[in-house]
């Protein structure tokens, strides 16, 4: 790239800056957009916010004032083209301060002299600060009290104890009219800091609230808000959280008019008498198709908690080799009326001619006489017998004189008596149980190195709970909002 297109290109994007910087200015505080929104938190338990309001609202004869349902004070500049909003929280309330200050632009901080601030006042402050301060604008009260000797020294040392934690911040005094007007147009054009969290999210200061209740639910209902939407768009199919009660759905957005318009005061009461008032317009309904769930969090099977448990594929093979291997069971002809407990004592055709043949081959001439007639005796039960079936002996390792008791005892002495410290993580299996039940909740491994593992076995059982993605990084992208 040559020197002058990377001159075209530097100047180009500082062009950008500008305007996008211009377009920010403008979008607060004229006409069209929400007022200056200003938190006065009174650090001080002498400092009185009221006092200070009643000093700008008579800053400007051709001020336009008006309050909401909930109290906030409105003040319309027609000379700036500006509006400012200002609420104040319950003095001495921490998290009404914090509350307010997060949706505020500015955050007014009043001092009293001669201390500037109490022990509450500084934890206030420090909350702010580990909170997530906007811009702010100090003013202190009680300078015109004091003579007009001891009133530079007093600002001089109230000023050492704000640049502690504020470096380069200016004291504000509202006595007079022109402080007050030179309060406001400091508000207006100082640079606005943002908070990541807020900026990244649209937000509302209620105005006015309305509780509709459901007819066929006691506890449930409507409820209406109205106020001004500042940041990020707002969707009518995303949650909103109202703070210390949780997310709830929307079912639509309306536009009204604007009950603190940029006009003068002369205009304002000739509009009221002859211009009626414009009828709410619906922006947008709630799609159920693309609406948020409110569920934050999957709920976990309890049944599904241990990870390592074998599958029912696993299981299925386990117990198919199972039945392979049990004892198969052959059918014999006994005599009528036998048990099959009976039967198992009765030696069949096939192991009779076996033995015989054994016989013949040991026994001397003198037996086979006693042989044919034992053969006669057979064949004449032969013409009287049933079918019963019965277990097949494994006939090779039967043994009629085996010990279970004294095996088992030999078996736990070898035990004992074996050297077992280079392999302690071997187990032998139970005689009482199979093995695939003994050792049900272990997994064996091919090859510890090779063999796959994976990496979120055994995790907290509260990890259930998380949604997992699939891809992050892809996810953010998509959303249109930015959130970090």
């Amino acid at each position: 790239m040559r020197r002058q297109e990377r001159r075209n290109q530097l100047q180009q994007i500082r062009k950008n800056k500008r305007q996008e910087a211009s377009e920010k200015k403008r979008a607060l505080g004229g006409c069209g957009a929400p007022p200056f929104l200003t938190a006065v938190i009174a650090v001080d338990a002498s400092a009185d916010p009221k006092t200070l309001l009643d000093s700008i609202k008579s800053c400007d004869p051709e001020a336009v004032v008006t309050h909401s349902a909930l109290g906030h004070c409105h003040i319309s500049l027609p000379r700036f083209k500006k509006r400012f909003s200002f609420v104040v929280p319950q003095p001495g309330d921490l998290y009404a301060a914090l509350d307010a200050a997060k949706v505020s632009d500015t955050v007014l901080l009043l001092y009293s002299l001669p201390n500037g601030y109490d022990d509450m006042g500084n934890d206030t402050i420090c909350a702010l600060l580990a909170q997530g301060l906007p811009s702010s604008v100090h003013v202190v009260q009680g300078l015109d009290d004091l003579p007009v000797k001891q009133r530079s020294d007093a600002k001089k040392q109230l000023m050492k104890v704000i640049h502690a934690r504020f470096p380069d911040s200016k004291v504000h005094a509202v006595g007079k009219e022109e402080e007050g007007i030179l309060l406001l147009r400091h508000i207006a054009e100082q640079k606005k800091r943002g908070v990541f969290y807020r900026d990244a999210r649209p937000h509302l200061l209620a105005e006015e609230m309305e509780f509709c209740p459901s007819e066929k639910e006691e506890f449930l209902g409507t409820l209406k808000l109205s106020g001004y939407i500042r940041g990020k768009t707002l969707s009518v199919n995303s949650l909103l959280h109202l703070p210390g009660y949780g997310n709830f759905q929307m079912s639509q957005m309306d536009s009204a008019s604007d009950p603190h318009p940029l006009v003068a005061k002369a205009r304002q009461d000739k509009e009221s008498k002859d211009v009626a008032v414009e009828q709410e317009k619906v922006l947008e309904r709630a799609d159920p198709g693309r609406q948020q769930s409110l569920q934050t969090e999957i709920v976990p099977d309890a049944m599904d908690g241990e990870q390592t448990w074998p599958t029912p594929e696993e299981l299925a093979e386990a117990t198919a080799a199972a039945e392979e291997t049990q004892v198969k069971k052959v059918v014999k002809k006994v005599p009528k009326g036998t048990s099959s407990y009976q039967a198992c004592w009765i030696v069949d055709e096939e192991d009779a001619d076996d033995s015989e043949e054994d016989d013949d081959e040991e026994e001397p001439e003198g037996f086979e006489a006693m042989d044919d007639d034992d053969s006669d005796a057979a064949s004449t039960v032969a013409g009287e017998t049933d079918t019963v079936s019965v277990a097949e002996e494994d006939r090779e390792n039967y043994d009629e004189k085996l010990d279970l008791e004294e095996e088992k005892a030999t078996l736990v002495k070898f035990k004992e008596e074996r050297m077992d410290e280079m392999f302690p993580d071997e187990v032998d299996t139970p005689m009482d149980a199979p093995a695939r039940t003994r050792f049900a909740r272990y997994r064996g491994l091919k090859s510890f190195h090779s063999s796959p593992w994976d990496p979120k076995e055994n995790l907290p059982y509260d990890y259930a709970r998380v949604i997992q993605f699939e891809n992050f990084t892809r996810a953010k992208k998509k959303d249109p909002r930015g959130r970090k």
